[in-house]
């Protein structure tokens, strides 16, 4: 995922973080140059970033990705393993989201977790572990 993203972002590129979590991977594209602005639904995550993964090219947003209005359009929009969490209900919400925010040329980079990784992390974790 790295390797890509580091191909996609150029120096100054303007980038939305969907879903940015803890801020791990916003942290990463603000160090190759990228002005990023990530946003999380929950409030503790975002504190948890700007506390952890705090860069001056990062602006840390708690907001509702299906209802997001930040009145900016962005050259890369990235949705790094977050997509699964959105509800079946506000898919079509969401994609209108992306689509306000984006430009003609706005890359859009979706990342979603294999299921069969999830699955066998589910049911052995705690085997690996004890």
């Amino acid at each position: 995922m790295k390797k890509t993203l580091e191909k996609l972002i150029k120096p100054g590129s303007k980038l939305l973080d969907i879903g940015c979590g803890t801020g791990i991977c916003s942290y990463f594209m603000a160090s190759k140059g990228a002005i990023v602005t990530a946003v999380d639904l929950s409030n503790k995550l975002i504190e948890f970033a700007k506390q952890n993964s705090f860069h001056k090219n990062v602006t840390y947003i708690v907001a509702d990705a299906t209802k997001l209005k930040l009145d900016k359009r962005f050259d890369i929009i990235t949705i790094i393993d977050s997509m699964e969490h959105i509800p079946k209900d506000n898919i079509m919400d969401f994609f209108n989201v992306i689509e306000r925010h984006s430009l003609n040329q706005t890359i859009i980079y979706l990342n979603i977790p294999d299921g069969r990784y999830q699955r066998f992390i589910k049911n052995n974790l705690f085997k690996i572990l004890f």
